[in-house]
């Protein structure tokens, strides 16, 4: 925990937070654009905030892309990522701020099963014990909101 690379981590989640949460709000703000135009503004955000970090380490290297890699970088990119999105973007705006970020904190969890269930990938009990903390605060935040909100009624 007290290494370099911890605290890296650290400050990364914490921008990543950042960065979700303002996906969140801003598509909670925009009104009277269709899914389709939601994700590619979502897309072109991404790259605009992903493109330095890129530039910096180990650059853009199309020419080392094989057919094989091609083809699966584009079923990645178009069906996987951007159906998914389309997907999120269309439904966002249909449920709360809190319901968004609930879905959204369930993303990390539901990837660690996949991978140890589809993948065969040996789950750590640090990486269980982030998982069921994750969980476990998303549904006192749950519980807390709806108590919020009961009592204003």
């Amino acid at each position: 925990i007290g290494s370099s690379n911890g605290m890296t981590g650290i400050v990364l989640a914490l921008g990543a937070a950042v960065f979700y949460a303002t996906v969140v709000l801003i598509n909670k703000s925009i009104k009277g654009i269709d899914s389709i135009e939601r994700t590619f503004f979502q897309f072109v955000s991404a790259v605009i905030v992903v493109l330095p970090y890129v530039l910096f380490t180990d650059g853009i290297n199309i020419g080392g892309i094989t057919l094989f890699g091609g083809i699966n970088l584009l079923v990645l990119g178009c069906f996987h990522t951007g159906m998914a999105y389309l997907m999120y973007f269309s439904s966002v705006s249909n449920i709360s701020g809190q319901q968004a970020s609930l879905f959204g904190y369930t993303d990390p969890v539901t990837a660690l099963v996949i991978s140890a269930v589809v993948l065969q990938e040996v789950i750590s009990p640090m990486q269980w014990i982030g998982g069921t903390t994750v969980l476990v605060f998303t549904l006192i935040n749950e519980i807390e909101f709806k108590k919020s909100r009961v009592k204003r009624s």
